[in-house]
C-alpha cells in the first residue's frame, strides 16, 4: 500500500493564516447547498485507505488534561449544521459557532437549536465580504449591529458572549478595528488548528481527500499542542467533509486527554499576532 505523504508538523503562524486567507477567500461564504463530493468517514479511526498514524499519547492519566475549543465558521448551514448538532449531542461536546448574518437570517431556527444545546454563538460578521466589511470603521461596526439584529431576531437577544472572529482571520489590513470590537465589548478569536476542509483543491494528487483533510487536522493539533496558546481549531459548517469527521475527530481528541470547552471561556482574544 503506498504510503501517506504526512503534512510537516511543525507549522508557523503565518502558514496557518495564508490557509485562513485561502479558505475563507475575499467574498461570501459559498452559496448552500455546498456541492462537494460524498464520502463516509468512520467512526473513530483513520480512513480504511489510509496506513495507521503512529502517534504516541501525549498525556497520562494522572496530568491535567489539555482544553479544546472546536469553532465552526460560515454558517448556520441547512445543509451541514442538523447533523454538527447531533455529533456534539451524542458526543456531548459544547462547541462555538461564528455565524453570518445573512444565513442567521435565513435559518433562525438552527440558532434556536445551537442556544439550546449550551453551545456559544458568535459573530462572522453580515456579509462576510471583505471590501465592504473592512472599508471603513463604520462599515464595520454596521456589519456588527446587522449580525446582532439577525440574532435579536433568531434567539431575542444580542448573545451576553460576545464572540467575534474576523473573516480572513486577523491581519494587518484589519487589526484597526480590534478597537471597535474592544469598545463594543466583543472578545475576538483567530483559530491554530484545522482541517482545511475549504482547501481540498490544493491537495496533493497522490493524497486521497480523505487523507488530506485526517492529516490536516492531526498535523495542526499536533503543532497547536506545542504551543503555548488556548487549542482553537477552525472547521466549516458549509464543507460536508466536516460533519462527516466530526466524530472521528471529537474521539481522536479524546483518545489524547482532550476535554472541551466554549470559546467564551476564554478571559482575553487570542489573536494570531
Amino acid at each position: 500500500m503506498k504510503s501517506i505523504k504526512r503534512l510537516p508538523v511543525v507549522l508557523p503562524l503565518a502558514a496557518l493564516v495564508l490557509m485562513a486567507c485561502a479558505c475563507t477567500g475575499a467574498g461570501k461564504p459559498e452559496i448552500e447547498p455546498t456541492v462537494t463530493p460524498a464520502w463516509t468517514a468512520p467512526a473513530a479511526t483513520i480512513p480504511p485507505e489510509t496506513p495507521p498514524l503512529q502517534i504516541p499519547p501525549l498525556h497520562t492519566q494522572d496530568e491535567k488534561s489539555i482544553t479544546v475549543y472546536l469553532t465552526f465558521d460560515d454558517g448556520p448551514s441547512i445543509a451541514n449544521t442538523e447533523r454538527i448538532l447531533d455529533i456534539l449531542v451524542e458526543k456531548n461536546v459544547k462547541a462555538t459557532f461564528f455565524t453570518v448574518r445573512y444565513f442567521v437570517d435565513a435559518h433562525p431556527e438552527l440558532v434556536r437549536r445551537m442556544y439550546a444545546q449550551g453551545h456559544t454563538v458568535g459573530c462572522h460578521s453580515y456579509s462576510h465580504v471583505y471590501d465592504s466589511l473592512y472599508a471603513d470603521a463604520v462599515n464595520f461596526e454596521a456589519e456588527l449591529d446587522a449580525w446582532e439584529k439577525a440574532m435579536i431576531h433568531a434567539v431575542g437577544e444580542v448573545p451576553a458572549s460576545k464572540v467575534f472572529r474576523f473573516p480572513g482571520g486577523s491581519t494587518e489590513k484589519n487589526k484597526a478595528y480590534r478597537y471597535v470590537l474592544k469598545q463594543r465589548g466583543y472578545r475576538g478569536y483567530d483559530w491554530n488548528a484545522l482541517n482545511n476542509d475549504c482547501l481540498l483543491s490544493a491537495k496533493p494528487e497522490e493524497m486521497t481527500e480523505e487523507q488530506y483533510l485526517y492529516e490536516s487536522f492531526v498535523t495542526t493539533v499536533e503543532y497547536s499542542f506545542s504551543l503555548d496558546v488556548p487549542h482553537i481549531i477552525l472547521m466549516h459548517e458549509t464543507y460536508s467533509q466536516s460533519a462527516d469527521m466530526l466524530a472521528w475527530a471529537i474521539d481522536y481528541l479524546r483518545g489524547l486527554g482532550c476535554a472541551f470547552s466554549t470559546i467564551d471561556t476564554l478571559a482575553e482574544s487570542w489573536y494570531y499576532r
